[in-house]
Parts: C-alpha cells; sequence; structure tokens
C-alpha cells in the first residue's frame, strides 16, 4: 500500500533570526508546506516501509527568497525467521538547510 498528503500553512514569527538581542529580531509572516509519501510492503515473513517528506519555510520580510528547507526519510525492513526469532533493522536520514539572512 502507498499514500501521500500534502500540507501547507501560513503563520507569524517574531523572531526570525532567533536572536536574544532585541535589536536582532525581525518578525515576518512565514508560508510552509510539502508533501509526504509513505509504502509499505507487506509480507508474511518480511515487510518493509519507506516515508518521504520535504519541508520548505518561506519568509516574507526576509531579504532572500530561498527558503529554510528539509528532507526526512525513513526506511524500515523486518523478517521473521520464527515466531519467536524476528530481525528488524532501519535507518533514518534528515537533511535540512536554514537560509542565513545577509545583514
Amino acid at each position: 500500500s502507498w499514500g501521500g498528503t500534502a500540507a501547507a500553512s501560513v503563520g507569524y514569527n517574531d523572531n526570525i533570526n532567533t536572536s536574544s538581542e532585541s535589536s536582532n529580531r525581525v518578525g515576518s509572516a512565514t508560508i510552509a508546506g510539502g508533501p509526504k509519501i509513505w509504502l509499505k510492503i507487506p509480507g508474511d515473513q518480511t515487510s518493509g516501509q519507506l516515508r518521504y517528506s520535504y519541508d520548505a519555510t518561506f519568509y516574507t520580510d526576509r531579504n532572500t527568497t530561498k527558503p529554510d528547507e528539509s528532507h526526512g526519510l525513513d526506511a524500515s525492513l523486518s523478517h521473521a525467521f520464527t515466531p519467536r526469532l524476528t530481525t528488524s533493522l532501519a535507518e533514518t536520514f534528515r537533511r535540512g538547510r536554514l537560509v542565513r539572512p545577509v545583514a
């Protein structure tokens, strides 16, 4: 079986520079969203699952049009040798890219 979703949101971030200094705080409206897809492979003894997600956040008051991005990949594989002996392998990969504002 497989499936997918897409999500979008609009919000406000009062400190896009994540700065503790009040002189460097900048607020901005945000637009975020991204797709998520998954694939499940069921089996009698062996089964697997794969999930991928992508998220992007755009800031209206940032001096660049590049978004903050993140990718996520989850993979797992399980095999049952007997009803009491099962082995599982899982891998998780995350990659994010945050845009540093130019002053």
